[in-house]
């Protein structure tokens, strides 16, 4: 069926699954949005924002606030594999959400 019953399925799927057992499942999940700054010595990185991690069919994505990377490119773009590690999970690309309404922007302000 579509329409008005799929939603309504959706929702009864989504209540009946358990919660986490723990806060530190999802804490486990943000990650502070590194950024390498080129030719700065005095400061080699900042952070700008947070994300979380997603995966979906063994792909592993970052989603966060498309706001946090204006003026950034996305090979400036530093996401710890694990929290207080050095270690970097490599970016391949960015998928940006467009709106066709130009009302509907705010709500797409995701990456």
């Amino acid at each position: 069926m579509d329409g008005i019953h799929d939603k309504i399925e959706a929702v009864i799927e989504l209540r009946n699954r358990p919660m986490l057992s723990k806060h530190d499942d999802v804490v486990k999940c943000v990650r502070a949005l590194m950024f390498e700054n080129e030719g700065n010595d005095e400061y080699p990185y900042s952070v700008h924002g947070t994300g979380f991690l997603l995966e979906y069919r063994n792909v592993l994505f970052v989603v966060c606030a498309k706001h946090s990377m204006k003026g950034r490119k996305p090979t400036e773009l530093l996401i710890r594999s694990r929290i207080a590690q050095d270690t970097f999970l490599p970016i391949q690309e960015m998928i940006t959400a467009n709106a066709i309404l130009e009302k509907d922007q705010d709500a797409l302000d995701f990456l």
